[in-house]
């Protein structure tokens, strides 16, 4: 059985676009398994493009990938492919705009099932989906990339008859565009065969990732996920309900919903839903211990996310985009919200969270960010203590209207406010941690500790690192657990 080796670049609604790709392929009659594989037979490489960063660390994985691996068919695909003048210098590889992944996969059961003999092309080839995303061709009227309109289909339903349960590969599936992509070529990842550690759609996760929507409506100007992903699209909530009962039945007791806009879900189905619905439905899934919220923007958070307090089958953790806690700088951002909106949202969740972590993303140096914008920044951060803060430089996206934008700050300006944040972001994290201890809380085991044998480390209900003592055979299991000390940046706890 040929072995395709699967890597991901970027967010966790890319990982969900992955695993659907790994259960294509073993529909066809491939074993999907994670990058690194030293002894594969082909490469699928999915790509981001939010930030230069991201396009220049695939761009130096896929010249790696054809050094190491000269005859090995490579093929690339997801956002950065669809953004003009990425991989520009990769040669050797065949290129996939979103929305032709499943040309993707014929290329790679082209090469390895049908004609094994045929030769790597010497130039890129870059198969498009029908619509040509380039950082000039601009928006339509609406704002939405020209190649998405607002009827963008959603998303497919799988057939999982091609998998026989308990089948390590399935039956090959020979008609071009397997049923992964039997409707609109958007993968969809739903299988009723699945073994935690084993399964391709997690990918040897214990927690798994549920795409319930794509796309997005915002208007933020540093952005391109609206220009690449398309308008926002809720997946319709049966679906999402059938995938978490086969994930759950397989043994993955923690659920991540996933969503650019994890907080609109709903909004555009008929009749219109709540996001606490949604969640309320997945925790209540036979088998689903805890379901996890990924990020939410602090606009959309409404009473039907806070009513879940108190709910024990729900983390209290909260993920809020802030960017900047400048005012002047927001409004150039295209947030839509103010510092004092944003802390009010804060508030609003610990009033009805007694214990809860909030985590955020930061911009540093946003063109034209003063010192004492930045200050305002630091200062809110503090106001929030976030117990967590992850920190990006500003990155120039071409197409966008931040790209364009005067008053660029140096490398060196942009690095130190970074190191400024970094350094904040541990002080609170560290202050996080140390009020953890004598908390009680459920510990996912996820993976053996590798320099103390007997323990495990995993995530509590507040997204912290806790080490514990558990056997090989309750991983992937939740635990409880008291938290007695600190080491480093993880927690330690005693079994409860």
């Amino acid at each position: 059985m040929p072995v395709v080796a699967l890597k991901t670049f970027g967010c966790k609604v890319n990982r969900c676009d992955t695993a659907a790709m790994a259960l294509g392929l073993r529909e066809r009659g491939f074993e999907a398994v994670p990058a690194p594989r030293e002894n594969a037979d082909a490469f699928l490489v999915n790509t981001c493009a939010v930030t230069a960063r991201a396009v220049q660390k695939t761009a130096k994985h896929l010249r790696g990938l054809r050094r190491d691996h000269p005859r090995a068919p490579i093929a690339v695909y997801g956002c950065a492919v669809s953004y003009a003048g990425a991989f520009a210098d990769v040669e050797n590889a065949a290129f996939f705009e979103r929305g032709a992944e499943a040309q993707a996969l014929d290329f790679l059961q082209e090469r390895l099932l049908e004609d094994p003999e045929s030769q790597i092309p010497k130039q890129p080839c870059r198969r498009q989906s029908g619509r040509t995303l380039t950082a000039e061709n601009g928006e339509d009227a609406e704002g939405h990339g020209r190649g998405f309109p607002r009827n963008t289909p959603r998303f497919p339903r799988l057939d999982p008859s091609p998998i026989a349960a308990g089948s390590p590969g399935g039956s090959p599936s020979n008609a071009p565009g397997s049923s992964v992509f039997q409707d609109s070529g958007s993968p969809s990842p739903l299988s009723s065969s699945r073994t935690p550690g084993q399964d391709p759609l997690t990918l040897g996760r214990t927690r798994a990732f549920v795409k319930v929507a794509d796309g997005c409506d915002g208007r933020c100007t540093f952005c391109v996920v609206p220009r690449l992903r398309g308008p926002f699209r809720s997946r319709p909530l049966e679906e999402i309900l059938e995938e978490t009962r086969a994930l759950a039945g397989a043994g993955h007791r923690e659920i991540v919903p996933v969503a650019v806009h994890l907080g609109c879900w709903g909004e555009d189905l008929d009749p219109p839903r709540k996001p606490g619905e949604l969640v309320e439905k997945i925790a209540s899934v036979p088998g689903v211990e805890r379901v996890r919220l990924s990020s939410l923007e602090s606009a959309k958070l409404g009473e039907d996310l806070l009513d879940l307090a108190g709910h024990e089958g729900v983390a209290p953790h909260f993920h809020l985009p802030l960017q900047s806690g400048d005012a002047s700088v927001l409004e150039r951002m295209g947030r839509g919200y103010t510092p004092e909106a944003f802390l009010d949202a804060v508030d609003r969740i610990r009033k009805r969270f007694p214990t809860v972590a909030v985590t955020t993303d930061v911009i540093a140096g946003f063109p034209g960010e003063s010192e004492d914008a930045f200050g305002n920044t630091l200062a809110l951060c503090r106001k929030a203590a976030f117990s967590r803060i992850h920190a990006f430089p500003f990155s120039v996206r071409p197409g966008t209207p931040a790209a364009s934008y005067p008053d660029l700050l140096s490398k060196r300006e942009i690095r130190a406010r970074m190191d400024a944040l970094l350094s904040l972001g541990r002080a609170l994290a560290e202050r996080f941690r140390a009020g953890r201890i004598g908390a009680t809380d459920r510990v996912l085991l996820e993976r053996p500790v590798k320099d103390r044998p007997g323990f495990f480390e995993g995530l509590d209900g507040v997204y912290q690192r806790v080490i514990v003592p558990a056997l090989d055979e309750e991983a992937g299991r939740l635990v409880d657990v008291r938290i007695t000390g600190v080491e480093g940046n993880r927690c330690v706890g005693e079994r409860v």
